[in-house]
């Protein structure tokens, strides 16, 4: 029996068998069609590769989110922010390195602070990721997609077959240029929607430095993938 929780997702969008592996958890995405001693056959042919990905999950630092107390640090932008909370009418917003929450009274809890907070990225996000995807999609001569934000539990994007472009909004979070290679991935779909030679080669040809932004997420981005 496998030491790891196998999460199996057939799809109509998949072309081929891909494999993610997160602390004790590995996902298989497959097309629908896909038979289960096929599956097997693959887990079978990766289980090395499964297993030296599971041990390296397992030492990197358990991930923990920011705090909603006055004082803690959030990140903004790869840039860390030191959280003040008040009390009075609700407002948020930054001044010098610093996120002023204000609340009433009555509403001085940690799912009003959290709530404030993430309404404030959230749109943030979402104006940088529309101002960034039409600058990366006309330097790669594309037409501007539909641009969304969601909060996904296990993936920093996705590129739908209509071309809606969506991406995990606490990534904002991160430095402008680990972002900034989010968005060039999921445009990148839009040419090859797959991760082929073809697909990696048009990333690099706009991002040279995308295996930095790709550990980066790997090595830091565990706490933007919490709940």
């Amino acid at each position: 029996m496998a030491d790891y929780d196998l999460v199996v997702k057939h799809t109509n969008r998949q072309k081929s068998i891909g494999l993610r592996v997160r602390p004790g958890e590995v996902e298989l995405s497959c097309p629908r069609w896909t038979t289960q001693p096929l599956i097997d056959q693959v887990l079978r042919d990766r289980a090395q590769w499964i297993k030296r990905q599971l041990a390296e999950c397992a030492s990197l630092p358990v991930a923990q989110k920011p705090q909603p107390i006055d004082g803690a640090t959030w990140l903004f932008r790869g840039q860390p922010h030191v959280l003040r909370i008040h009390i009075g009418p609700r407002s948020i917003e930054f001044e010098s390195g610093s996120i002023h929450v204000t609340l009433p009274e009555h509403q001085q809890t940690a799912a009003h602070v959290t709530r404030q907070i993430e309404q404030l990225f959230k749109a943030k996000a979402l104006s940088q990721f529309k101002e960034r995807s039409a600058y990366f999609a006309k330097q790669m001569s594309l037409g501007t997609p539909e641009i969304r934000v969601r909060r996904y539990r296990s993936r920093w994007g996705s590129c739908s077959a209509r071309g809606v472009v969506t991406y995990h909004w606490p990534i904002i979070q991160a430095p402008d240029w680990v972002s900034d290679y989010l968005i060039v991935h999921e445009l990148s779909h839009l040419v090859h929607f797959d991760h082929s030679p073809a697909f990696w080669a048009q990333v690099e040809s706009v991002m040279p430095n995308w295996r930095d932004a790709r550990l980066w997420l790997k090595e830091q981005g565990a706490p933007l993938l919490l709940p």
